[in-house]
């Protein structure tokens, strides 16, 4: 069967048209597009004029505007053939040669519905990216929307059933009464686990600590045998100056130095 059919060339391009004219076109009809966006697959007249001049610049062939629009419709004829063929079950497209392959029972199948799409049996169709986005966007429909939604503040309580605590926490209770609005989650009452820093019991052993007693030391004597040796369970004091009744109360008084006692002056 394969021999049969002929190959793409032979329905896509006849006449002035090839596929460097088609590039040129499409590639002009995509921009406009864009920038115009025109709705649906009818195509201004300005456009196909504008066309006309860009297909003369890069490839020096004079067309008029008719011809440009019925190429536009044949190429509305080429999306929907190859869409058929691609869409149709055992047909299989490889993207990166752009190759078909099927069983010749599915191919019969395929022309009998359309003889176009013989074209698209060695290769997949050439301006696929550019077609698509010429025929295959469609419109957003728009409905009007007559329901109202009434948002209230009210709520109705209830009490539903509290999640699962983690297997590490303790035993969890509600807050309170849960609510149906949307803004009043669940959440509960998570205790927090209190745990000791060190396993076993902790002995200061600082010896400036005033806290508890330091231990005993054993210190060795000039014989060799070991002495105890006190610990002292305070921290040193200050050493006790004694009482001197000539002193002056005042530490950096200049009558502390005086032969006179300092009582004797306060008479004055």
């Amino acid at each position: 069967m394969g021999s049969s059919i002929p190959r793409q060339e032979f329905f896509l391009y006849k006449s002035k048209w090839s596929a460097e004219v088609d590039s040129v076109m499409l590639s002009f009809i995509v921009r406009a597009k864009n920038v115009a966006q025109w709705s649906g697959t009818v195509i201004p007249i300005p456009i196909l004029e504008e066309a006309v001049a860009a297909i003369h610049a890069a490839t020096r062939l004079s067309f008029t505007w008719r011809e440009l629009y019925e190429r536009f419709q044949f190429f509305e004829q080429r999306h929907h053939a190859f869409q058929l063929v691609v869409h149709t079950r055992g047909v299989f497209w490889n993207v990166n040669n752009n190759t078909m392959s099927a069983s010749p029972s599915i191919w019969e199948d395929i022309l009998k519905r359309s003889k176009l799409a013989g074209a698209y049996y060695y290769f997949g169709e050439p301006e696929f990216s550019r077609l698509t986005m010429l025929f295959d966007c469609k419109e957003i429909k728009k409905e009007k929307n007559s329901d109202v939604v009434v948002i209230s503040d009210s709520t109705v309580p209830f009490v539903g059933p509290a999640a699962p605590p983690p297997r590490w926490s303790e035993p969890t209770y509600p807050i309170g009464e849960a609510s149906e609005s949307v803004s009043s989650p669940i959440v509960g009452n998570f205790a927090t686990t209190r745990r000791k820093l060190f396993a076993e019991e902790y002995i200061n052993l600082d010896n400036e600590s005033t806290n508890s007693t330091a231990p005993i030391l054993y210190v060795p004597d000039r014989d060799g045998a070991s002495r105890p040796k006190p610990a002292t369970s305070a921290r040193p004091q200050p050493r006790a100056i004694a009482f001197n009744p000539a002193a002056s109360p005042h530490g950096s008084s200049c009558g502390s130095t005086s032969p006179n006692n300092w009582w004797r002056n306060n008479r004055k």
